[in-house]
C-alpha cells in the first residue's frame, strides 16, 4: 500500500504516517472513555497528544526535506 507524496512519487512512509496519524486522532478523542468490551481508555493529555503529532510529522516531514533537498542538488550540479 502507499500513498502519492507532494512529488507525485509512491510514499509507503506517508501511507504508515496517515495511519498514525488517525491512531492518536482516535486515542485523544477516546482518551478516559470506558467503551463496552475494549474497557477504559488510558488518559492522554494536550501535551502528549502534541508531542505524538509531533513526533509522526516530524517523520513525514523529514523524509519530505531530505527528498527536495537531494533532488535540489541532483538539479544544480
Amino acid at each position: 500500500m502507499h500513498l502519492n507524496d507532494s512529488h507525485g512519487d509512491k510514499s509507503i512512509t506517508l501511507f504508515f504516517v496517515s495511519i498514525s496519524w488517525v491512531v492518536v486522532v482516535f486515542k485523544f478523542l477516546f482518551a478516559g472513555l470506558t467503551l463496552p468490551g475494549l474497557g477504559t481508555f488510558p488518559l492522554m493529555s494536550g501535551g502528549d497528544f502534541a508531542m505524538a503529532i509531533t513526533a509522526v510529522l516530524g517523520i513525514w516531514l523529514g523524509r519530505e526535506w531530505r527528498k527536495t533537498h537531494y533532488q535540489r542538488q541532483a538539479n544544480a550540479g
